[in-house]
C-alpha cells in the first residue's frame, strides 16, 4: 500500500542523511498506521535536533491530544503557534484543546482567528458553535450554525443542532422545521 512505500521511502532518505523534516514526515506516517509510540519517539528526535520543527510540533501535540495530554499538547501547539498564527489548522486545534482544558473563551478566540483566514471553514464554524453552546451564548450559536448550514445544507446533525438550540431558546416553530429539514435528509 502507498503508506507502506512512503515508509520506505522517508526511511531510505533518513539512512541518507535525511533532516528533521523527513524524521517528522515518517512520524506522521507511523501515527497514521498507529504505531503512536514509535511516531512519538521519532518526533521527540526531531525537536531535539531542531526545536521549532512546525510539523514535528504540531503532529507530537496531536499525538498528545490523542492520548488525553492536553496540557502537553496545548504547549505544543502554543509554541507552533509562536512561530505561525496563520495556519487555520493549528487555529482550530488549539481551540479544541482549549475547548478540552475547559478553557472556552480561549478557544473561541482561536476559532474566531481561524475564521479571518477561512471563513468558510466548516470544521471550525461547527467547534465554535460548540464552544457558543457550552457558555451558554445561544444567539451566537444559532448564527453560527446558520452560516455552517448556508454551506452545508445537507448535513442533518447541524439542523438537529440549530433544532436543539432553537428549542432552548423557547422558538419551538423554528426549531420544529429544522427538525423536519434533520429528518427530510435523513431518509
Amino acid at each position: 500500500n502507498k503508506l507502506d512505500e512512503a515508509c520506505l521511502s522517508y526511511k531510505k532518505a533518513l539512512r541518507l542523511g535525511g533532516r528533521p523534516h523527513i524524521i517528522s514526515r515518517l512520524a506522521y506516517c507511523y501515527a497514521i498506521k498507529g504505531n503512536i509510540s514509535k511516531a512519538q519517539k521519532l518526533l521527540n528526535k526531531a525537536l531535539k535536533i531542531e526545536p521549532d520543527n512546525y510539523d514535528a510540533l504540531c503532529n507530537l501535540a496531536a499525538i498528545y491530544h490523542k492520548l488525553n495530554k492536553n496540557d502537553q499538547a496545548y504547549k505544543l501547539f502554543n509554541k507552533a503557534y509562536n512561530l505561525n498564527q496563520n495556519d487555520p489548522i493549528l487555529l482550530n486545534n488549539l481551540g479544541y484543546v482549549c475547548f478540552k482544558l475547559g478553557r472556552t473563551r480561549k478557544a473561541i478566540e482561536y476559532y474566531n482567528q481561524a475564521l479571518d483566514i477561512e471563513p468558510s471553514n466548516i470544521t471550525v464554524l461547527y467547534n465554535l458553535s460548540i464552544c457558543f453552546l457550552a457558555k451558554g451564548q445561544l444567539e451566537e450559536a444559532c448564527k453560527t450554525l446558520e452560516k455552517l448550514i448556508s454551506l452545508d445544507s445537507e448535513n442533518s446533525s447541524f439542523w438537529v443542532l440549530l433544532g436543539n438550540t432553537y428549542e432552548q431558546l423557547s422558538r419551538h416553530r423554528i426549531a420544529v422545521d429544522c427538525f423536519n429539514k434533520s429528518l427530510k435528509l435523513a431518509r
